[in-house]
């Protein structure tokens, strides 16, 4: 049996983090070590007890949860309201686990010192991974890479951030300059490979995974995808295990600004020092296979 690849799980857990999880929790390749809750699509509290719901839903609930930043190292705070009420589209349920109490860096290094080498999917602000690699700096050599999701293609027009970089572009700036290895699966993969309206009641017919899931896909709101539910970041786990599934490009990453001095992440495609890979297509046919099969693997 081959090795399992050892993962930290950063999110913001609301609707396409909860989907994200699900899918790590249940491939073959993966072990997940960790997940880390940081604010972000709601409240770091919401984010806590979210993941957990999650988890629990699909009786992963051994996995350690550890609570992190609740607010960005120096930006204004910002929270997103496009996965409703509580970040869930206000679903609830009484929860039983209680994350770990050791601090969001703390735990996240005793994770990486055990492990030849780790992989982090990073799905909401990375608040937690720059306070990380600021406490822990040697750890950096053994991070594999980091699967960053979100973030659009830059409209030459028209610059902007992504929100989980907008909210603590600090953080990012950090990691940036600190992480050799980093994919951004850019927010245009989940617009992409998303699920359609219409498609919501056909992952309810797996399981009650499946039912959770097209429970809280209609909150889900996307100025992109205005018909359906992008599943931004699954497509950071399908990275890790489907690579063939996307188009690649190698670029360079610097933030820029505007006249007006508004910063953005620049992607310079034609430099001769790339520091980044960025997806830059996704076969849709395949990723829904995967997601479907993946629901149909989860006896819950």
């Amino acid at each position: 049996m081959k090795t399992k690849f050892p993962v930290i799980l950063d999110v913001d857990t609301g609707i396409d983090d909860a989907v994200a999880i699900i899918m790590a929790c249940y491939q073959k390749q993966l072990d997940i070590k960790l997940i880390t809750c940081c604010f972000g699509n709601t409240e770091q509290s919401n984010v806590v007890k979210n993941t957990i719901t999650v988890l629990e839903t699909i009786n992963c609930q051994d996995i350690p949860v550890c609570a992190g930043a609740s607010a960005p190292i120096a930006n204004e705070h910002h929270i997103i309201r496009a996965h409703g009420i509580n970040g869930l589209g206000g679903y609830e349920k009484d929860i039983n686990t209680k994350p770990l109490t050791t601090d969001c860096s703390q735990a996240m290094h005793d994770v990486v010192s055990k492990n030849e080498l780790t992989y982090i999917i990073a799905c909401g602000p990375y608040t937690n991974i720059a306070n990380y690699i600021k406490k822990y700096p040697k750890d950096i050599s053994k991070i594999k890479l980091i699967a960053v999701t979100g973030l659009n293609y830059i409209d030459p027009i028209n610059p902007y951030l992504n929100f989980n970089i907008m909210i603590d572009n600090d953080s990012m700036k950090y990691v940036l300059n600190k992480i050799p290895n980093i994919v951004f699966c850019t927010s245009d993969m989940g617009h992409k490979a998303y699920i359609p309206t219409s498609q919501f009641d056909k992952s309810s017919k797996y399981s009650t995974t499946g039912q959770f899931l097209a429970s809280i896909y209609p909150s889900h709101k996307d100025r992109t995808v205005k018909d359906g539910a992008a599943l931004h970041d699954a497509c950071g786990v399908a990275w890790l295990v489907k690579p063939n599934m996307f188009k690649i490009s190698y670029a360079k990453a610097e933030f820029k600004a505007t006249s007006d001095g508004t910063e953005y992440l620049n992607f310079d495609y034609t430099s001769q020092t790339p520091n980044v890979i960025v997806t830059t297509d996704i076969n849709k046919r395949a990723f829904y296979s995967w997601y479907y099969n993946t629901l149909k693997s989860i006896k819950i």
